[in-house]
C-alpha cells in the first residue's frame, strides 16, 4: 500500500504518526512524505521515519492508496479542503486538546487522550491514540536490558518536568507521595537527561508516571444555570457525560517506563475512563491508583514487595512485553490498518 503522510502550513508530523509509520514501512508498505516535514517530539528517541518518496506538491499523490493528515500542531483546519481529494482520508490528532476538537463525521480521528467520561458525539468516529514507542527506544532500551543481572534499586522515580497544568499530579503530592516517602521506598526526585533518564527508570522499582488536569461540568450547577449567561462558561463542558473528568491524561513517561522495564504507577484506567486499543491490565501491566484511598496502592506494594523483592522486576518485564508489542512501531501500525480497514 502507498501511503502519504499531510501536514499543512509545515506544521511538524506527530510523535504518534512518525511511529504508525514507522511500522507501516516495517510492514513493507510504502511512506510518501512531504520534503519538507519534520517530526515534532517531547519524548526519549523520537521515531524516524523511513520514507519510501517525498513529494513536493498535493498534486504528486495520485498514485496512492491512502492520505493521512497529521493535524496535531494545526490550530485552524479548513476542513472543507478534504473533500477535494479523490484518495480515503484519516486524521491523526496527537494534540493535548484533540478530544475537544471537532471533525467531520465523514473521515476516521485517531485521537490522543481519549476518556470515555466525555461524551462522545454520535457524528465522531475518534479512536483512541495511543503516544507510541519508537524502534529507536526499543533498541536503546535492548541493549540496556541485555544484562540478566540488570539491577533494580529500591526506589520509585519521581521526577517530572515542572507544569503548571497538572492538576492530577498536584493533588497527589498531598496525599500519595507522603506516603511513599514514609514507607520502605526511596523516593528519587533527582533530574537525568536522555540516555541518563532511561537508565535512570531501568533501575528504578517503580516509575510515577501518572498525569492530566481535573474539569468539571459546571454548567449543572442549578446556581449557575439560573445567575450566568452559560455561553460564557466554556464551550468543551458540553462534552461532559458525568460531572468530571480527567483531561491530558496519556504520559510519555507511562510508555517510557515500560521500554525501559520499570513497571509505571498511573491512575486506575478503567476507573477514571481512559482509552488505548489495548487496555493495560493493573497489578500486571502498571499499578494503579485509586484517588478515593490513594494510600491503598502503595500498601499492596509494601506487602508485595516484603513477600518477594523481585516481584517489580518481574511485573516491569511483563509491562514492557506488552507495551512493546501493543504500542511499538508494528503493533501501532496493525492497530491503525485494522481499524481503516473497518
Amino acid at each position: 500500500m502507498k501511503i502519504a503522510i499531510v501536514n499543512f502550513d509545515s506544521k511538524p508530523i506527530s510523535p504518534a504518526c512518525a511511529v504508525i509509520c514507522q511500522g507501516l514501512a516495517q510492514l513493507n508498505h510504502q511512506v510518501w512524505m512531504h520534503s519538507e516535514a519534520t517530526v515534532s517530539s517531547n519524548g526519549a528517541y523520537p521515531a524516524k521515519i523511513q520514507v519510501h518518496k517525498y513529494y513536493n506538491s498535493l498534486e504528486n499523490l495520485g498514485e496512492v492508496d491512502l492520505i493521512i493528515i497529521d493535524i496535531t500542531f494545526n490550530t485552524f483546519i479548513d476542513y472543507a479542503f478534504l473533500y477535494h481529494f479523490t484518495k480515503k482520508i484519516v486524521l491523526i490528532d496527537n494534540n493535548d486538546v484533540a478530544n475537544f476538537r471537532n471533525t467531520p463525521a465523514e473521515f476516521t480521528v485517531f485521537s490522543c487522550h481519549i476518556n470515555s467520561n466525555i461524551k462522545k458525539n454520535s457524528k465522531d468516529n475518534k479512536l483512541p491514540l495511543p503516544f507510541g514507542i519508537s524502534q529507536e527506544l526499543i533498541d536503546f532500551t535492548d541493549r540496556i536490558l541485555d544484562n540478566d543481572n540488570h539491577e533494580k534499586i529500591n526506589k520509585i522515580a519521581y521526577n517530572f518536568t515542572p507544569s503548571y497544568a497538572q492538576s492530577v499530579r498536584a493533588s497527589l503530592e498531598y496525599s500519595f507521595i507522603p506516603s511513599v516517602k514514609r514507607s520502605i521506598f526511596q523516593i528519587d526526585t533527582s533530574r537525568h537527561s536522555h540516555d541518563d533518564y532511561l537508565i535512570n527508570l531501568s533501575h528504578s522499582t517503580a516509575v510515577i508516571s501518572y498525569g492530566g488536569d481535573f474539569i468539571q461540568d459546571v454548567k449543572k450547577n442549578s446556581w449557575l444555570i439560573d445567575n450566568t449567561n452559560q455561553s460564557n462558561v466554556g464551550y468543551f463542558f458540553d462534552f461532559f457525560e458525568g460531572n468530571s473528568a480527567i483531561v491530558r491524561w496519556d504520559s510519555w513517561r507511562f510508555y517510557e517506563s515500560c521500554a525501559c522495564g520499570a513497571i509505571p504507577i498511573h491512575l486506575d484506567f478503567i476507573k477514571y475512563g481512559f482509552q488505548l486499543p489495548s487496555m493495560p491490565v493493573p497489578w500486571k501491566h502498571y499499578l494503579p491508583i485509586d484517588l478515593e484511598y490513594p494510600t491503598k496502592l502503595l500498601d499492596e506494594m509494601v506487602s508485595m514487595y516484603s513477600s518477594d523483592p523481585l516481584i517489580f522486576k518481574n511485573l516491569g518485564r511483563v509491562s514492557r512485553s506488552w507495551a512493546i508489542s501493543s504500542f511499538g512501531p508494528i503493533g501501532m501500525a496493525n492497530y491503525f490498518l485494522s481499524q481503516i480497514k473497518n
